[in-house]
């Protein structure tokens, strides 16, 4: 359903708006990757904006349940981390930190990160499902 979204909104945007990648909506707002970094467009007047302006890559970014905050993962210190920015721009917030790769899956109801990492796993190629809190702190792997 939600490439479908993504088809009509960009079927009247210039040809290179057609890579975005690894959108999510809230609303009318629709957060999206391009060109390694994290933009967001409204839905009624088409406009994007660069919510994020880097050399590392951000990429698989979800909105908050309440639509104030994006988490997203980065890869500004070498290594793919959970970070979290709030919808309007501003500096991210690095969440996590234990040098495996962490990718953002998408918020909890109660409002923390649900992430997949092969940290504390037997082998790199094993991930498992860990919770984060947007205000920081220790994440906690739950599956």
């Amino acid at each position: 359903m939600l490439s479908l979204a993504l088809a009509a909104i960009v079927a009247g945007t210039p040809t290179e708006m057609r890579l975005l990648r690894n959108a999510d909506i809230y609303g009318d707002t629709i957060v999206f990757n391009y060109a390694s970094d994290l933009w967001v467009m409204d839905r009624k007047d088409g406009q994007a904006r660069r919510l994020t302006s880097s050399l590392a890559n951000e990429t698989y970014a979800r909105f908050s349940p309440d639509g104030k905050r994006i988490a997203f993962s980065g890869n500004y210190d070498g290594n793919v981390d959970v970070y979290v920015i709030d919808t309007d721009g501003g500096e991210p917030k690095r969440l996590t930190f234990n040098g495996s790769p962490d990718l953002v899956l998408d918020w909890t109801p109660d409002g923390k990160i649900a992430y997949r990492t092969p940290f504390n796993s037997p082998t790199q190629r094993t991930a498992s499902l860990w919770i984060v809190d947007p205000k920081g702190g220790q994440g906690t792997k739950t599956v």
